[in-house]
């Protein structure tokens, strides 16, 4: 691509700042999400358990709290002294879930951030890398719910009843959305793709 199809230079300053700020807020997330894994797995962990509203409803009048727990509108924060293997893994799982997905997404978006200033985001491979980033919200999706409830299995017996232990999980769908969106751009990039090879050589 030649100088004429790229951005110009105000464009490109402002493409190649938004990948700075990119990398930078997926730093402080990483960061934070660093931060909340557990330093040992002998010491007590902190779960948040999610609970209906007849759930919440229940706790208050029964409060059959064996375990130092803050209650919440849809949550339950529980104190649990001696976690299960189950319960570690998912404390472990779920952070470093978020910073794999995380830095593979700003990754892929840095790289077309990058792709689009220098004036190559119809060449090959830009489409392969947003199919890319669009699969990202579905391991985070899936991989989130399977190690939240590794998390919460063993910590409704502690607060609940066999009659109230029950926990119907609502799905956040936002992440399904968010594939089909990034996923509509990387059908964008392909066919920009196609039509520069089939115009290649022309005036």
């Amino acid at each position: 691509m030649d100088d004429t199809q790229r951005p110009g230079r105000a464009d490109r300053l402002a493409l190649y700042g938004m990948a700075a700020l990119v990398g930078a807020v997926v730093l402080a997330g990483i960061v934070a999400a660093a931060s909340a894994l557990p330093f040992a797995s002998s010491e007590p962990a902190r779960v948040a358990l999610p609970v209906s509203a007849e759930q919440s409803e229940w706790l208050l009048a029964n409060a059959p709290v064996p375990a130092p727990a803050v209650l919440n509108v849809d949550s339950v924060l529980v104190t649990v002294d001696h976690p299960t293997t189950a319960q570690i893994a998912g404390l472990w799982g779920q952070p470093l879930l978020a910073i794999v997905c995380v830095g593979v997404g700003a990754g892929l978006a840095i790289t077309l951030l990058l792709r689009l200033a220098r004036g190559t985001i119809f060449h090959a491979g830009s489409a392969r890398l947003a199919y890319l980033g669009a699969i990202v919200p579905l391991v985070w999706w899936v991989g989130s719910m399977v190690f939240t409830e590794l998390q919460v299995a063993d910590a409704r017996e502690l607060l609940f009843d066999a009659t109230h232990e029950y926990y119907a999980w609502t799905l956040d769908l936002s992440p399904v959305a968010w594939t089909f969106a990034i996923a509509a751009v990387g059908l964008a990039l392909q066919i920009g793709e196609r039509m520069r090879r089939d115009t290649e050589g022309l005036v």
